[in-house]
This record gives structure tokens, C-alpha cells and sequence, in this order.
């Protein structure tokens, strides 16, 4: 959904070899003056593209006339693993961000935000619920289901959402 992440990516190393190169010619310090303004644009860079990714979720839910937005919660083991295997200013960092503007943009669209446990949304066909295989961005189920795993996931996930809710779910 989001677009721009290898856009953020990009512009954060541009600024990350600037500021190596700098930190290089004033003899490696990591703090100081000089290298503020670099520190300072890393920081920009992550609140513009948090705000924009949260502000083109929420138009995308208030298009589609969508009333709640089910966010997944994950380990914190499992969060801290993949941050550090996805590197330290990789699209994935702005999730954290994302989140807490999503939650006061969205209500103030009128759109509650619902976060649910994440464990075991991803393994499992929304049809049927047997066991799924993954292959890239696609799943196959033994019964002979397959599409998209992350539709598939948001499918359970909403589900999931529903249930702690008490309500019965088809």
C-alpha cells in the first residue's frame, strides 16, 4: 500500500553517506555541531514521511468508507527482530511513527483504531483455516485455495478482531 518506503530508504542513506563523509573530514566525531544539520534532516525526513504514509491511509479508508482500521500488534521479541534485520532506517522504522498518527488522524475522520494480537494470522487459509504454504506474495492452501497472503492476513486479522469482540464471525 504504502509507496514511498524505498523512497525513504533512499533519501535516508543519500543523507547517512553525507554524513559518514563528514564525520570522516572533522576526524570521526559522531557528535558536534557539524554533523547536527544532518542528524536534524534524518529526523525530518522520518516525521514528513510518517505523516504522509498515516495521511494517505486514512483518505484511503474514508474512500472506501471504512469505519474501523485493525492494526496487528507482534511480539516484541518478533518486532525487535525484524527491525534490526531490516536496518536502521529502512521503511520499516517509520511503523512505530505511522502508528501514532494513524490513531489521532483517523479519529479525527471518525475511524476507530482497533490493534489485535498478529500471532498466527498469516499461516492460516480465510476460507477453510488449514495450514498455508507461502510462495513471495502468494499462499496455497491444501484444500486448493490461494491469493494474496497478505489480503489472506488481513482477512484473519479482522477476524480475529471480531471475535475478541464476542461477535460471530462466518
Amino acid at each position: 500500500f504504502i509507496k514511498g518506503g524505498a523512497e525513504y530508504a533512499h533519501l535516508c542513506r543519500k543523507v547517512q553517506e553525507t554524513l559518514e563523509r563528514s564525520q570522516k573530514a572533522t576526524g570521526n566525531q559522531t557528535g558536534g555541531r557539524s554533523n547536527q544539520k544532518y542528524w536534524m534532516k534524518l529526523k525530518y525526513l522520518n516525521e514528513y514521511y510518517s505523516h504522509k504514509f498515516s495521511r494517505e491511509i486514512v483518505e484511503y479508508c474514508v474512500e472506501h468508507q471504512a469505519s474501523v482500521l485493525v492494526l496487528p500488534v507482534y511480539s516484541e521479541d518478533y518486532s525487535k527482530y525484524v527491525m534490526k534485520a531490516s536496518g536502521n532506517w529502512s521503511a520499516l522504522h517509520l511503523s512505530n511513527q505511522i502508528r501514532e498518527k494513524l490513531k489521532y488522524k483517523a479519529w479525527k475522520a471518525g475511524i476507530v483504531v482497533l490493534e489485535t494480537d498478529a500471532a498466527g494470522v498469516s499461516s492460516q487459509c480465510a476460507v477453510c483455516g488449514k495450514q498455508i504454504r507461502k510462495k513471495d506474495a502468494e499462499f496455497v492452501c491444501p484444500e486448493g485455495h490461494s491469493g494474496n497472503r497478505y489480503l489472506n492476513a488481513a482477512i484473519n486479522l479482522g477476524r480475529k478482531c471480531l471475535k475478541s469482540f464476542g461477535k460471530q464471525v462466518g
